[in-house]
């Protein structure tokens, strides 16, 4: 996401500093039931909104960064390290206040104990703050408001307005239960936890899709994206529903995943990536910090790497980007790929022998979905066959001809099946560069 280098994103939140005692633990203490940690080192890193600064900026983009810290050790230490990163800082300090800390107690691998030493930031630097914003807004494309309920953004609606003003979009990482504090912003990112403490408890992914769509017109938001944990995010506008699955692998500390999800999905905007693009890029990112201890800044290098392999191997809904490196991968491992296109407004018993019977003969099956006047939207019909064991990928056919598809996959085989019927097609493509054979007589 290079392309973000030279944009500036603007970020304002509530600042901390995380301290993290390491230590080994081999036996319970005497005096109460809990273990005796002999701590043996520790070190410490911006929290807060000084993550998600760091964050974006290891992903390439240029940030400017307000808050508010106690001048005190904890604050030098804190704006320190921020200072070191490149990042450029308006930060208000106060003697009065003390910078927030949160400290926790490590050993073998496991968060034993948080200890949070802080008191909400006093609202009287509201008015610095808001000079800084204005001063800064105008070099901006993007705001993010990263909110942890500490009092840095107790008026968030006052920075929303200016940015809409100035024209720049608005992401927010929301906190509490009003989520009215940030009507008019451009993308709310909550968890689901705290979608529903908004909303209500949702029984079925029907009733949380239904209370999305009225959410975002009662909000006036543009876009939520909702990440659910193990059951991956899911994006809603007004126009558009899109579903990702969690990546698979092994959680140690899910510290600072929302800071590294709004984080990689402003830097993705900002480089220029479509929503979905960025909602996939910010799924990957975050499924790399989770594996590590703490909160971490995912690099350029390592999304990269974990791109890479994921978009070879994962199996569901990909872009026309993350198809491309998927094939590229697909071919340079001496696979085949087959495709399989149609509307697939029925999933009967015939079209799932055919899924089989294609991936029986080997490589990767690629599912084409054209848009259709049904019953079922597109994005619902790519939902249910990325969840057929046969199918590796799906993709969307829309904006793009048939004929440029074709020459995109360059498929080793390829199959059409309509709403009732399943018909086996031969074609040649000499821009292809090679024969798509058909490979199943027409089924009726």
């Amino acid at each position: 996401m290079s392309e973000s280098s030279l944009l500036s994103i603007l970020v304002i939140g509530d600042l901390m500093l995380d301290r993290y005692w390491h230590g080994a633990t081999s036996r319970i203490s005497p005096e109460a039931p809990v273990p005796i940690v002999h701590v043996r080192g520790d070190h410490t890193s911006p929290g807060g909104v000084g993550n998600v600064a760091l964050n974006i900026h290891a992903l390439g983009g240029q940030v400017i960064l307000l808050g508010v810290s106690g001048d005190d050790a904890a604050g030098d230490d804190l704006i320190r390290q921020l200072d070191r990163s490149g990042i450029e800082l308006f930060i208000q300090r106060d003697p009065n206040i003390e910078t927030i800390v949160k400290l926790r107690v490590m050993s073998k691998h496991q968060q034993l104990i948080r200890l949070d030493f802080e008191k909400k930031y006093c609202v009287s630097h509201r008015t610095a703050l808001h000079a800084d914003f204005q001063a800064n807004v105008a070099k901006a494309k993007l705001v993010v408001l990263s909110d942890y309920g500490k009092g840095t953004l107790i008026d968030p609606q006052a920075f929303i307005q200016s940015a809409t003003k100035a024209g720049v979009p608005v992401l927010v990482d929301p906190k509490g239960r009003n989520f009215s504090r940030y009507r008019g912003a451009t993308i709310l990112t909550p968890n689901y936890q705290e979608f529903c403490a908004v909303v209500g408890e949702c029984e079925s992914d029907e009733e949380m899709v239904a209370k999305a769509k009225a959410f975002l017109q009662d909000y006036d938001i543009e876009a939520l994206l909702i990440t659910r944990g193990a059951q991956g995010m899911s994006l809603f506008r007004q126009d558009d529903e899109y579903h990702l699955a969690a990546l698979a692998h092994e959680v140690y500390d899910v510290t600072g995943a929302g800071d590294t999800v709004i984080a990689a999905l402003a830097a993705a905007l900002v480089a220029g990536k479509e929503m979905r693009e960025a909602m996939h890029l910010a799924n990957t990112a975050a499924s790399i910090a989770v594996t590590h201890l703490g909160a971490v800044s995912v690099t350029q290098k390592e999304l990269q790497t974990t791109l890479a392999h994921h978009q070879y191997r994962a199996k569901g809904i990909l872009s026309a980007e993350q198809l491309s490196l998927a094939i590229t991968r697909t071919r340079q491992r001496g696979e085949r790929i087959i495709l399989v296109h149609g509307c697939f407004d029925v999933i009967h018993s015939e079209l799932i022998d055919l899924f089989q019977r294609a991936k029986g003969s080997g490589g990767r099956l690629l599912a084409l979905v054209d848009e259709a006047a049904d019953l079922h939207t597109q994005a619902q019909r790519m939902r249910v066959l990325a969840g057929l064991a046969p199918i590796d990928w799906v993709v969307s056919s829309s904006g793009t001809s048939f004929d440029q598809w074709i020459t995109q996959i360059a498929p080793d085989e390829i199959i059409a099946a309509k709403e009732y019927e399943i018909t086996g097609i031969y074609l040649e493509k000499a821009d292809a560069g090679k024969k798509i054979a058909q490979i199943l007589e027409t089924v009726t």
